[in-house]
């Protein structure tokens, strides 16, 4: 928008207008405001304006950054009419198409040189004056998207939003007078604030509590309906377990297994560390079934929140789980969901699930020697969307779920990752969090601040006044690395004459009597290193080990206003918020203050200014202090304003806002800024509907009834790995259970009884055709299938051809109902010289093998495999991928190609294809039935199927007089292939193929 175009105000003069807007976009979109002309007042000419082309010729771009978004603005002041009414709407574009355009002018007066105006997309205010420094309280009653208006509440109909978490985020008090209960929010991430999304969706919180004191914790046990008083105001409900199993469950399994499991502490580590109380026990600590009845404490535990839940929620609305304590429950909900409303898994699910970890994951290595690891693993994926602090943690979780259970993941839309999970992709999400500035900023602004820390002596007030301080507050615990870092600081000491007596490290730790082993083990060595440097260094250290109700924000702040540096040097860590608190506090008048950070925390992935340093090397850690004391303050100036941005800028409401978002975003659903009208649910002044996905539909066996009418005639194609049965364990999955069956068993004789007869009964209908068509060997299919006369199978994927019995023509023998060995096979060799092929790759063969342990070579009369089955999963991947290239070489001169399954390499003929199989089946159905065909029945479970979905099509369309014939394609999993329709695991096959044998819809029962 150039000034040119405009005429001058009334006055000659022109304005410069900035423009905000709230408009929520998806990936690629972009925000564009256009200058309406000056007659144009209607709301249909708005609309034939936008239809005209005439709105992005006239646009100009806003822009916006991950922080601000929603939030959008013109790049550069618009130069306008001063005092003349100004006229604009707002618009959403994708690449170079319109998406959405508002349907009304906007009009804002200018009065002054320079104006800003705040919006909302899709809500039009009359005129109003622009926001200037003398009018900006009133333009704030028009501008919806300013700070200072809150969100509409929600809706009575609208979506609710459970949260789910061990500990509920407040604090109890009880009245020792009067006996009353009194409940406030406490710290917490999830606690309510006044950016909360409680705000803008109704919320409510369940959990257990606890006392804020020692002295009335026993009074919780006795006093329940008075808590829950108590509570109602917050939305909060409190659930009471009995304490042995509270105990057994959260300070046994959660406390003394997962805890030191997700920090990375092994079965090894527990036996000389102490993490355990009865470390002294052999048993004890080596034996993980010694601890089952912790395990069984921790299902209940979950299982309890899993009903009070599912009595509550509604379609549409939200269970967010925290953290390690409720693993269990996103799977629990999923199955309720799945059983209510008969949807195995799938993406149309009634509520949608985060579950949220705030404690590192470990490794997949330590993860494996939890021998509940697939429970937990499986309690997860339950979720639509698993969120991380770090990515570290996100990539540790991410390797688990390939290595112990199969599940590749890959990127999805909006730069997300993505689990495929037995048709549902589960969202993986790495979202970072800050402090609360408003309420530091409170605490600093205080006439008294900073008064000195209560928690000191006064003597040592006095010296913190007189000397450098580093100061930190970590749990009392070997994991916070306190010895390495009291051991680094007497070496600075020693090393670094000139300190001496100049610095003082004020160390406070929270003992909060859940690993009471740990905290009386780490606290004896560190009083002995304290009583040791304050010997040599008198007044070096000053060491206090305080209860968590002992030390508030306020306690904090004030010893941030005092230290010089912060230190950290956990040994494993997830995201501590407490050097998010000092650099916040560390603003002017104050100098800047420096943050030495673990390379082993989350911290310092998140912190761009702190120095990073290794807890282990107490060298560099003592020259750490050394360039802490020395460095210019230019310096630490600059530190601290790279991180100064960041710190502000993710309060808990912004990362509560993020990860919905990606949750609607991953799911599909429409959002607008548009009022509400019954059809969706309001979030921040959003409406967001649900949209169907693009994906198959799910198969109602109901649909098949009128199929099992003798008189229709059917072809009926069916793949047999993962369609009539369960298929085998996945190829990315580290350690496969059934490795220990013998190698001659294949996964087609794991075929049921219930199976065979249901495809004898079928194919024995003289109006159906049914073909089972597969990879495994002809002997294989032969052993499992062949005793079926009247079923047609195709082995190796087409290779081998059998036909029905009853087909007796020039192409196909006929053989007795006996004897499967004498059925008559077709071979398709292609006129392939084999010979020449097998000496041509077999040695380069043998030398991937050689390279690859469990890899081996399967030889064929017509052809060769590699398998990788049995392999590292990710390293017989990489074999394959560079066989493949070395086989696209040597394979070039004659008429095979490579073929690439789950776990194997086949070379076979370049022109092999199961739509060849599909064109035999259906051109000899013509040739003994004529035009006479009904519909056509494909089920497969990958990508290799598309084949038969789209051969049958094609063949159809070839054929004139079969093109009303209907084409019935279905999928294992809701998978994005050609198919029309999805079943959710081999059983719905099987149930839905025993409709076509019946008159009545089938259930799985009744087979």
């Amino acid at each position: 928008m150039s000034a040119k175009r405009l005429v001058k105000g009334p006055d000659g003069t022109y304005a410069e207008l900035t423009l905000s807007v709230v408009a929520t976009t998806r990936v690629g979109q972009t925000v564009h405001v256009t200058r309406l002309p000056p007659h144009l007042e209607e709301r249909i000419n708005v609309r034939k304006f936008a239809a005209g082309a005439q709105l992005l010729q006239e646009a100009s771009q806003l822009v916006t950054t991950p922080q601000e978004w929603p939030s959008w603005k013109t790049a550069k002041p618009l130069i306008v009419c001063r005092n003349s009414a100004y006229k604009y709407c707002y618009s959403i574009v994708d690449g170079c198409n319109l998406v959405e355009a508002e349907a009304s002018a906007r009009v804002v007066h200018i009065t002054t040189n320079e104006a800003h105006v705040s919006d909302v997309f899709g809500r039009i205010a009359d005129e109003r004056i622009a926001e200037t420094p003398e009018n900006k309280a009133l333009c704030s009653t028009n501008a919806m998207s300013t700070p200072a208006v809150k969100p509409a509440p929600v809706q009575s109909q609208s979506a609710r939003i459970y949260i789910a978490c061990f500990h509920l985020p407040v604090r109890l008090f009880r009245d020792a007078v009067l006996g009353k209960w009194t409940a406030t929010w406490g710290e917490s991430l999830i606690a309510r604030r006044d950016g909360s999304v409680a705000n803008d969706l109704g919320t409510h919180w369940i959990g257990t509590v606890f006392a804020a004191s020692n002295q009335v914790e026993s009074a919780i046990c006795d006093e329940h309906d008075q808590i829950r008083r108590a509570l109602a105001p917050l939305n909060c409900t409190p659930l009471f377990f009995a304490e042995s199993t509270r105990d057994l469950a959260y300070l046994g399994y959660c406390k003394q297994i997962l805890w030191p499991s997700f920090h990375n502490v092994d079965i090894v580590d527990l036996t000389c560390a102490c993490w355990k109380p009865n470390y002294g026990d052999p048993a004890f600590v080596w034996d993980q079934a010694a601890t089952e009845h912790w395990w069984d404490a921790y299902v209940s535990l979950n299982h309890r929140f899993y009903q009070a839940l599912s009595d509550w929620i509604c379609d549409g609305d939200i269970v967010w789980v925290h953290d390690y304590h409720l693993m269990l429950l996103p799977n629990m909900l999923t199955a309720d969901m799945d059983r209510t409303y008969g949807v195995h898994l799938s993406q149309h699910r009634r509520a949608h699930i985060i579950f949220f970890l705030h404690i590192p994951f470990p490794t997949s290595q330590i993860f494996r020697s939890l021998t509940r690891g697939p429970e937990l693993l499986e309690g997860m994926v339950g979720a639509d969307v698993l969120g991380f602090h770090a990515f570290d943690h996100a990539r540790h979780f991410l390797n688990a779920c390939k290595r112990l259970m199969g599940l590749s993941h890959q990127s999805v839309r909006g730069g997300l990752t993505g689990v495929e999970y037995l048709g549902r992709t589960v969202t993986v999400v790495v979202r970072h969090v800050s402090i609360e500035p408003r309420e530091i900023a409170t605490i600093l602004n205080d006439h008294e601040f900073p008064h000195p820390p209560d928690m000191l002596s006064a003597s040592v007030t006095k010296d913190t006044s007189t000397r450098a301080v580093f100061a930190s507050i970590d749990s009392c615990q070997r994991l916070s690395g306190l010895a390495l870092k009291f051991l680094a600081f007497e070496r600075f000491l020693w090393d670094f004459e000139r300190w001496r007596g100049r610095v003082i490290l004020v160390q406070l730790a929270i003992r909060e009597g859940k690993r009471l082993a740990d905290e009386s083990r780490t606290s004896s060595e560190i009083r002995k290193l304290v009583v040791r440097i304050n010997t040599a260094f008198p007044g070096a250290i000053c060491y206090r080990e305080l209860a968590p109700p002992d030390v508030t924000l306020r306690d904090r702040i004030c010893l941030w206003g005092r230290a010089t540096t912060l230190v950290g040097t956990a040994i494993r860590e997830g995201l501590s918020l407490a050097p998010f608190e000092y650099i916040f506090t560390r603003q002017r008048p104050l100098a800047a203050g420096l943050v030495l950070a673990s390379e082993f925390s989350a911290t310092a992935s998140l912190l761009n200014g702190a120095l990073r340093l290794n807890p282990f090397d107490s060298a560099s850690l003592a020259a750490a202090f050394d360039c802490a004391m020395s460095m210019p303050d230019e310096e630490r100036s600059g530190r601290h304003a790279r991180d100064l941005p960041y710190v502000l800028s993710r309060p808990s409401g912004q990362w509560t806002r993020g990860i919905l978002h990606d949750m609607w975003q991953v799911s599909s659903s429409a959002m607008s800024m548009s009022s509400l009208d019954g059809h969706g649910h309001t979030f921040g002044g959003q409406v967001i509907r649900d949209s169907p996905t693009n994906r198959s539909i799910p198969l109602d066996c109901t649909q098949l009834k009128w199929h099992s009418e003798r008189t229709i005639r059917k072809v009926v194609l069916l793949h047999l790995g993962g369609t009539l049965v369960e298929k085998g364990e996945r190829v990315g999955k580290y350690l496969k259970p059934n490795l220990h069956r013998p190698s001659s068993m294949h996964k087609s004789s794991i075929l049921t009884e219930a199976s065979i007869r249901l495809l004898k009964k079928l194919s024995e209908s003289e109006s159906t055709t049914v073909s089972v068509v597969t990879g495994v060997t002809m002997s294989a299919l032969t052993m499992t299938l062949g005793q079926i006369p009247h079923l047609g199978l195709a082995a190796s994927n087409g290779l081998y051809f059998s036909h029905a019995c009853r087909l007796d023509n020039n192409r196909v023998s006929s053989i007795p109902r006996v004897a499967a060995h004498r059925r008559t096979w077709t071979i398709h060799d292609y006129s392939i010289n084999w010979r020449s092929v097998e000496k041509t790759m077999l040695p380069i063969l043998k030398w991937f093998t050689a390279r690859t342990n469990g890899s081996s070579i399967i030889g064929r009369d017509h052809g060769m495999a590699w398998s990788y089955y049995r392999t590292d999963p990710e390293w017989g991947r990489i074999q394959a991928n560079q066989l493949l290239t070395a086989l696209s070489v040597l394979l070039s001169p004659y008429d095979v190609v490579a073929s690439h399954a789950e776990g194997i390499i086949e070379i076979v003929p370049r022109r092999l294809q199961k739509s060849a199989v599909v064109r035999d089946v259906l051109a000899t159905n013509r040739e003994l039935h004529g035009e006479t065909l009904d519909v056509i029945v494909c089920v497969g479970d990958d990508a290799c199927d598309e084949e038969m979905f789209g051969s049958a099509h094609s063949f159809l369309a070839d054929h004139s007089p079969l093109r009303s014939s209907k084409v019935v394609t279905r999928t294992v999993g809701d998978n994005p292939l050609l198919a029309a329709f999805y079943c959710t695991d081999h059983d719905e096959v099987t149930c839905a193929l025993h409709a076509l044998t019946l008159r009545t819809p089938a259930t799985i029962d009744s087979i």
